[in-house]
């Protein structure tokens, strides 16, 4: 008896039929049951079937087939194969996940024609990077931020420079990140910094069209560890201005009183500094950030910038080439040179400072530290934050709370600007505080 009463079993209406003979059926109970179907082979319509052992199993292949063909229309329908739909069924099962993301099939190939696209026009990591870094110089960015940006992405094309550019995803960024860290023991503000220039980096490729979007924006920004910031005491001050030579003094205490980077001093010549109104004065070409700036110079300096100082047209740190220096210097195009003496002199001064400091040994010291002290110093003089943020070159909105509290000991302001560069050893003037006395009037 049929198993769908209403309907005559045939080849053509998907329904199951039950095969005959008794002495087929014994030795082949897994035929007991068959399908008729059509699909698609060599761009016809082919009558295929298919057995089953249980009446159960073929009547649920029955439903998929029928709603296949309610789904997407007949076998000759628009021209597709019963193996493209059912590749098209499997692909919309797959999207089922991200169903409540408003996944289809049409985003679904759009997304991956558009990555193929990329990848098939993409460059390297390693190619994408010099482009990046050559864009960057012709913006004329300060020699030291385009060299970190330099450093961070030959350092990650060691690892990805062959990658095609287009395959870079958060995770890859992110894993490069944490390895990196790890080997080099770096702390969290190192580790952010290197992320900002991967983020610069993949912000460069995304406005190049080689990315669709910026894979380092992804990943988290560690938080930086909140502990004090740490000044120098003027006892240490004195030690490492009394190690250096004449030269390095000066730069020494331009960065200590004044706040300026040690880059600025490598570039700063005596022409800079505004005698009449004792101030440095920082022009957008040898600032850190492109726009000009004055720092104003404490009494002490500025007594002992008068005894030091030389032609205005004379740099402030000035320092022989080495004959290796001198003769890269002269394999360089022109418009090379400049940029390698000035990367040359801030690299020389830093070796210089680092070696009187090492001499007199031992200072307590972290980065940036004269900088710091300069700024929380001043601070801690003139409590007007907004003129101390500017003349340092700081952001205005942030300044006061990161420097506020910093000095809890005034008699270390008034010691460190009594500080004399020429003679750093000498003891301060202290003043003994006799208080008051009222004196009665005669009657």
């Amino acid at each position: 008896m049929s198993p769908h009463p209403s309907i005559r079993p045939t080849k053509k209406n998907l329904v199951p039929i039950k095969q005959k003979g008794k002495q087929l059926l014994a030795l082949r109970p897994d035929r007991k049951w068959a399908v008729y179907f059509y699909e698609q082979k060599d761009g016809r319509p082919t009558l295929c079937r298919k057995f089953f052992r249980e009446q159960a199993t073929a009547e649920e292949f029955c439903m998929i087939k029928r709603a296949e063909q309610n789904n997407l229309g007949t076998v000759n329908a628009m021209g597709l194969s019963d193996g493209l739909k059912q590749e098209a069924l499997a692909c919309w099962r797959k999207l089922e996940p991200l169903r409540h993301l408003g996944a289809t099939l049409t985003k679904a190939v759009d997304y991956y024609i558009k990555d193929a696209g990329l990848a098939a026009k993409s460059k390297t990591v390693a190619e994408a990077a010099a482009a990046c870094v050559d864009a960057k110089r012709r913006k004329n960015l300060s020699l030291g931020h385009l060299k970190r940006i330099r450093q961070t992405l030959e350092q990650f094309c060691k690892t990805h420079g062959k990658a095609p550019i287009s395959t870079m995803k958060a995770a890859t960024v992110k894993a490069w990140l944490e390895a990196y860290a790890e080997k080099h023991d770096l702390n969290e503000v190192s580790y952010n910094a290197k992320k900002r220039y991967l983020s610069l980096f993949f912000g460069y490729c995304v406005d190049s069209d080689l990315l669709e979007s910026n894979p380092a924006d992804k990943v988290e920004t560690r938080e930086e560890d909140g502990r004090r910031k740490r000044v120098m005491r003027p006892a240490d001050l004195r030690k490492w201005l009394a190690a250096s030579s004449p030269a390095v003094r000066t730069a020494i205490s331009i960065q200590a009183f004044c706040g300026c980077r040690t880059a600025e001093v490598a570039r700063l010549r005596w022409a800079d500094i505004n005698w009449k109104d004792a101030k440095v004065v920082l022009e957008a070409d040898i600032a850190k950030i492109p726009s000009r700036r004055s720092s104003p110079i404490p009494p002490n300096l500025f007594a002992y910038l008068m005894k030091v100082r030389k032609e205005d047209d004379c740099l402030i740190w000035e320092a022989e080439q080495d004959a290796e220096t001198r003769a890269r210097y002269q394999s360089k195009p022109p418009k090379e040179r400049a940029a390698m003496l000035d990367e040359w002199r801030i690299h020389n001064l830093v070796v210089a400072m680092t070696e009187a400091r090492e001499s007199a040994a031992p200072i307590e010291w972290q980065r940036n530290a004269l900088r710091v002290s300069a700024a929380s110093y001043w601070f801690d003089k003139t409590k007007d934050a907004a003129a101390t943020a500017s003349a340092m070159g700081h952001d205005p909105d942030t300044f006061e709370d990161n420097y506020k509290d910093i000095i809890r000991e005034s008699d270390m302001t008034r010691e460190w600007f009594e500080i004399d560069p020429a003679n750093p050893m000498k003891a301060a003037k202290v003043i003994a505080f006799r208080p008051k006395v009222k004196r009665r009037k005669a009657e």
